[in-house]
């Protein structure tokens, strides 16, 4: 496979982890079903012309994204209000009152609403898996099940495309880009806000639970550059939100696409190379810790069924027996549903979920203040460990 970004075949294998689910985020009715999902392999590539890093084993034909596809993640109040917050700015900072927004995969539609709520406009969403209703004539907010369409965005007029969490999904990122800057050229001048996981953070902090067969990519600040500026875009403002965990850019269209091509890494640039040995430790080190609460009879429960907690269970080989047989989500949507390939029953948070637990693995850290209020609301009592 070519480098999704500068297109060149020189990559160096950095990491094979086996086969994992092709949909962490798609969670099944019923364990069978579960246990059965379909697996693809994962061996992460770095080119070392660009430096970005890549599943080199990704085929595009196996993935289609349907309702069903639940990644919401508004449920909690920590991601709310950085949501919020998120608004606010792009609200103020580019002068959007009343004017049209459009939404690439906009998911469930929260943050489209809530722009265009904010700034008295219209908002259009494009997303194969919307499971919403269809709205009336007269709403505010229209999405469409399907891929993005330039050309019908391109008779919106949008003055703001958002784009959250898609590029990484992307067998040919720079297609894509290049569809929506065609759709921005006919719009005067709009902005386009982007948001990537940051595959820097994941390199320096070895976060191998962030490594999901849906994730062609993993940009970094360089690689992510690069992948805009070759698409004809001008680059505002490149800044990390969400704890370093997100990867944000603000941009315009800017000169002519030019030719891509990549360049050499920087000395200050990190290794994808360094960060091969740090996951398969970690991977090793939580692997002792699941065999010593298997011998000694104690079980914990996950804490976050999303990405991370199925990478997490699947990584690890744990199936839905000891040390973990239980996974919990504060999203209403997985209550009752099960883990792919692992087949752990989702539960909604509660004193019946968290009985006979000796242990809770949180997998993301930067809920940590909120799931302590949390455990300490129900007045339980249970040893608080990080994935991450």
């Amino acid at each position: 496979m070519h480098c999704p970004v500068c297109l060149r075949a020189d990559s160096i294998p950095l990491l094979d982890l086996g086969e994992g689910p092709v949909f962490c985020n798609v969670q099944w009715p019923s364990r069978a079903q579960a246990i059965a999902a379909a697996k693809a392999p994962i061996r992460l590539a770095a080119c070392a012309s660009c430096g970005h890093v890549f599943n080199e084993a990704f085929d595009p034909d196996i993935v289609a994204y349907a309702p069903g596809y639940e990644n919401s993640q508004h449920s909690s109040t920590v991601f709310s209000r950085y949501a919020e917050r998120l608004v606010e700015r792009l609200a103020t900072a580019y002068g959007l009152s009343g004017c049209a927004i459009v939404d690439i995969g906009c998911g469930r539609g929260e943050l489209l609403e809530a722009l265009a709520r904010r700034v008295g406009g219209r908002g259009y969403g494009f997303d194969p898996s919307y499971s919403g209703g269809d709205a009336s004539a007269d709403a505010a907010v229209h999405v469409v099940r399907e891929e993005f369409d330039p050309e019908r965005a391109r008779q919106i007029r949008p003055a703001l495309i958002c784009c959250r969490h898609v590029l990484e999904h992307l067998h040919a990122p720079g297609d894509f880009l290049d569809g929506v800057r065609e759709a921005m050229a006919a719009s005067g001048d709009p902005v386009l806000y982007l948001e990537v996981p940051n595959g820097t953070h994941l390199l320096r902090n070895a976060m191998v639970w962030d490594v999901l067969y849906e994730h062609v990519s993993y940009f970094t600040a360089r690689s992510l550059r690069l992948a805009l500026r070759s698409s004809g875009f001008r680059i505002h403002a490149l800044y990390e939100a969400f704890g370093g965990q997100f990867l944000c850019v603000e941009a315009a269209v800017g000169a002519p696409a030019r030719a891509r091509s990549g360049r050499r890494a920087r000395a200050s640039d990190p290794s994808p190379a360094d960060a091969a040995g740090p996951m398969t430790e970690r991977i090793e080190r939580w692997k002792r810790w699941s065999s010593g609460e298997r011998r000694s009879g104690r079980t914990a429960a996950i804490w976050g069924a999303g990405t991370k907690g199925v990478m997490f269970l699947n990584l690890l080989g744990l199936n839905s027996d000891r040390p973990i047989p239980r996974a919990l989500d504060q999203n209403p949507a997985k209550d009752g549903l099960f883990i792919p390939c692992t087949g752990q029953q989702i539960s909604l948070p509660s004193v019946d979920a968290l009985a006979g637990l000796s242990s809770v693995i949180l997998m993301n850290s930067i809920y940590s203040g909120e799931v302590e209020a949390r455990l300490a609301g129900m007045n339980v009592a249970v040893e608080l460990l990080a994935a991450d």
